[in-house]
């Protein structure tokens, strides 16, 4: 994964941007093409693949069929591929996502590719449809030009963070571990968890996060906007929001990364992970992140190719191979916290 991780989102030029397009996030692997002329790549053994790019056209086309039909635009993947048989036959072994504002007049789709690129579109009725494409689905919409005011002003609701990939991942007590396909080869990712602090300024507030006021420079002040600063080592980015008289402040460390290798198990050899830890490496895992409204605490849910769900965020971890209930009730996340912390819990639903 070539960028960084964030278990939040921000609610700078990138916030609505991040949670909805987040949303529509598809970590597609393998992508059983039809031969269509144009759409269609070959790899060395001849076998047919799509990138997320050859996808748009039919997307456009497909939404603009079902507003013709229902009078507004596709608000779900089924709808979407309801609209139109070429719709059905083309996308029926791709994974996207497509969401519509309250009124049904705009929509987005996002989608990757089997070579682990991303493509967005977007677009409302009467406009020609917006398109872009990068290596994560937030930066292919942030090239579309689906912009924090553009969103806003087309009524798209903050909806949370997804996210879909080919991997495995691993919530152990001290750090994340992802191993998941991009561009086409697998990297391992190792992070530690947020942490939140509170005082009366934000080096009081980092101290009690576990942070070192030192590393960074800032000479703003805490406002009820909240402001992100990245540490000058890059070690580590705080988030700070002052409520009242109160400073809190949320503590990222920086992911580490690993070259990109073609085979996954190579991937975690290198890291040197220990045997166990990372299970169905060519598998899937899905998340879904809920953050409090200045995005200082959050909770995330998991599951696991093999059905097992994880849960992590900023007052631990845990697991559960039944329930994401169970999972949540290893780290105190119950009802009583989250209606403190101003959080929903992740559901199954919100599981792509």
């Amino acid at each position: 994964m070539g960028e960084t991780i964030q278990l939040y989102r921000t609610r700078s030029r990138r916030r609505l941007v991040a949670t909805v397009v987040i949303l529509a996030v598809i970590a597609a692997g393998a992508v059983v093409a039809l031969n269509i002329p144009n759409w269609t790549r070959y790899e060395g053994d001849g076998s047919p693949r799509l990138r997320a790019a050859d996808l748009l056209s039919p997307i456009e086309r497909g939404q603009e069929a079902f507003h013709g039909d229902e009078g507004r635009y596709a608000a779900s993947r089924d709808e979407l591929l309801s609209s139109t048989p070429e719709m059905v036959r083309s996308f029926r072994d791709a994974e996207l996502t497509a969401i519509s504002n309250d009124t049904g007049d705009a929509y987005l789709v996002t989608v990757r590719g089997f070579d682990g690129s991303y493509a967005a579109v977007f677009g409302t009725y009467g406009t020609d449809p917006s398109r872009g494409a990068g290596a994560t689905a937030t930066e292919a919409a942030d090239r579309a030009g689906f912009t924090d005011k553009w969103a806003t002003a087309h009524g798209f609701a903050n909806a949370g963070h997804s996210d879909r990939a080919y991997g495995s991942m691993a919530a152990l007590p001290s750090e994340l571990i992802e191993v998941r396909l991009t561009d086409g080869r697998y990297v391992l990712t190792r992070l530690r968890y947020p942490t939140v602090g509170e005082g009366d300024t934000w080096q009081d507030a980092l101290s009690a996060a576990g942070g070192d006021p030192e590393k960074f420079t800032w000479d703003g002040q805490p406002s009820a906007a909240p402001t992100t600063v990245t540490a000058s080592d890059d070690s580590a980015t705080m988030r700070i929001v002052a409520d009242g008289s109160t400073v809190r402040v949320r503590l990222q460390p920086s992911a580490q990364k690993s070259a990109p290798f073609i085979e996954a198990r190579d991937a975690v050899a290198d890291a040197e992970i220990p045997d166990g830890v990372l299970e169905d490496l060519s598998g899937t895992f899905t998340c879904s992140t809920q953050s409090d409204e200045d995005e200082i605490r959050s909770l995330t849910l998991c599951q696991l190719h093999s059905g097992a769900y994880a849960a992590y965020g900023t007052m631990g971890t845990g697991a559960s191979d039944a329930t994401p209930e169970l999972a949540f009730s290893e780290i105190g996340a119950d009802d009583r916290w989250l209606k403190d912390a101003g959080l929903r819990a992740p559901a199954r639903d919100d599981l792509l």
